[in-house]
């Protein structure tokens, strides 16, 4: 008992001996806690826009390059449900915009450029509820017809894009072969799409060939209005030298 006493005593005269001009530790209840992260917007957007600049200046060898990169499925032939995983969940990969505007405006000159953005601003603290409130600020919204590139061909004078757009249930895609000089559109093929409502089917998918110089295009369409009698077409297409889709 005398030990611990001793022990006790050390201690207390240890704790005696503090510094008198150290910090005064405060008390967890008297700090207000506050969520200062705030996500500029602003910023966001200037960064897509300063990667539109620089693109702008590139060549457009460059941009072909570009376009490669950005390609999600390289050298697609079967366009169809089974090389096209809408129903998954990848299905929000191909409504996305994967394409950079200052490319895309060149290929779709006509096209409204479509992103939705909402910048924030005039951020309020309150020191009551320990909050940071961002306003919103001015929405900027904008449509495009057409989504991901799924993938790209080039050939000797032209490019062959194969790129989604919103169809009614799901996805279509259409085939654009663009100009190699300065990727402006050329000629389209829609190559797959369709519905399937009850009665109301109508459904198509396609085919390239290895050389990239031929499709074939199924289509699958009921006849009937209350009855189902499917009646399949067959449709093949050419490109000339050139990129223009021709019918055989």
């Amino acid at each position: 008992m005398k030990y611990i006493a001793c022990v006790l005593m050390f201690l207390v005269s240890v704790v005696g001996c503090k510094n008198p001009d150290e910090t005064t530790v405060i008390k967890n209840d008297e700090l207000i806690v506050v969520d200062t992260i705030i996500i500029d917007y602003g910023l966001v957007n200037d960064r897509v826009e300063s990667r539109n600049s620089v693109l702008r200046n590139k060549s457009v060898y460059d941009l072909i390059d570009t376009l490669k990169s950005l390609q999600e499925i390289p050298n697609l032939k079967q366009v169809n449900e089974d090389g096209l995983p809408f129903s998954h969940q990848t299905n929000a990969l191909y409504y996305s915009y994967n394409i950079p505007r200052s490319i895309y405006v060149m290929i779709f000159p006509e096209e409204e450029v479509g992103l939705d953005k909402v910048r924030y601003t005039n951020s309020i603290l309150s020191h009551n509820d320990s909050t940071v409130t961002i306003q919103k600020g001015v929405k900027i919204t904008e449509s495009r017809k057409y989504k991901t590139l799924l993938s790209v061909v080039e050939k000797e004078k032209y490019l062959q894009l194969l790129l989604t757009k919103q169809g009614k249930y799901s996805p279509e895609i259409d085939l654009i072969t663009v100009s190699k000089i300065d990727l402006s559109n050329i000629d389209v093929v829609n190559l797959y799409g369709g519905i399937y409502d009850s009665y109301d089917i109508d459904y198509w998918h396609s085919v390239l060939n290895d050389a990239y110089d031929k499709v074939t295009v199924t289509k699958i369409k009921n006849t009937l209005f209350n009855d189902i009698k499917l009646d399949t077409s067959s449709l093949e297409y050419t490109f000339s030298a050139v990129g223009k889709v021709v019918e055989i």
